[in-house]
């Protein structure tokens, strides 16, 4: 684990149609963990929360989430996450969208 954050690609690849491409990433953050970079991108994500609590920034907007929760994040949002709680925060995201 490299700075308290790690992520593993389960999935990726381009869509039978050739302009879309799908992937899956499980990432942790340990607590106390620097947050992921702030960032835009061409697809949009689906955040799905694994264990432990998270705020998912989103245009600036705060969104907490736990285990269970889903978020999303559509092609453009300027967004992060970072880890709000006191244990390990584990997550998948999803992507969908064109080829960066």
């Amino acid at each position: 684990m490299q700075g308290g954050h790690e992520s593993h690609q389960y999935l990726s690849g381009m869509l039978k149609a050739g302009n879309i491409r799908l992937e899956m990433h499980e990432s942790v953050q340990q607590p106390g963990a620097p947050h992921e970079a702030m960032g835009t991108h061409k697809h949009s994500e689906i955040w799905l929360m694994q264990r432990g609590v998270a705020t998912l920034y989103i245009n600036g907007t705060e969104h907490r989430m736990e285990a269970g929760d889903v978020g999303l994040v559509c092609a453009g949002d300027e967004h992060w996450i970072a880890n709000a709680g006191e244990t390990e925060l584990a997550y998948f995201v999803v992507t969908v969208g064109p080829p960066e």
